[in-house]
């Protein structure tokens, strides 16, 4: 039997806000990493570093939609596509990146990896800046937030 929610969006509302931070450090690096590039070595550099970005971004995108849409459901179908979609994005990420790296030749693939790294770092710089919200508590050590 399938639990019911009274409203979707708050239930899904945690993942999702999670995810936006994500996806917006990914914007934000991979766009800066373009601007460097397009800077230092030229426009075309730039739009491959954005290409890189993009095969990072799109995936990831599509992942954070489908788990807060599952996040609605049942623990175990979030529990599901939390493991499934993660391993449908990196598949995606990795075929992507391999058709544009060869669509980009010897030249610009430095540049299309440097844009994929770079939003690859938006993982590592939101998760670490979150934390939980004013009044929340943190699930692992049950305290409040901003207590010494």
């Amino acid at each position: 039997m399938k639990p019911v929610v009274e409203n979707p969006a708050v239930e899904s509302e945690p993942v999702w806000r999670e995810a936006k931070k994500v996806l917006r450090a990914q914007v934000v690096l991979s766009a800066l990493a373009s601007l460097i590039l397009a800077l230092v070595w030229g426009a075309q550099a730039g739009a491959w570093s954005l290409a890189g970005g993009a095969v990072c971004i799109a995936p990831s995108a599509w992942f954070a939609s489908r788990l807060s849409r599952a996040a609605v459901r049942s623990p175990g179908s979030f529990a599901i596509w939390l493991f499934a979609g993660e391993m449908v994005k990196v598949l995606a990420m990795v075929l992507l990146l391999a058709a544009v790296f060869r669509a980009s030749g010897t030249r610009g693939g430095l540049a299309l990896i440097a844009g994929f790294v770079a939003a690859m770092q938006g993982y590592f710089l939101a998760l670490r800046r979150s934390g939980p919200a004013e009044g929340e508590t943190n699930e692992t050590t049950l305290k409040p937030k901003n207590t010494v």
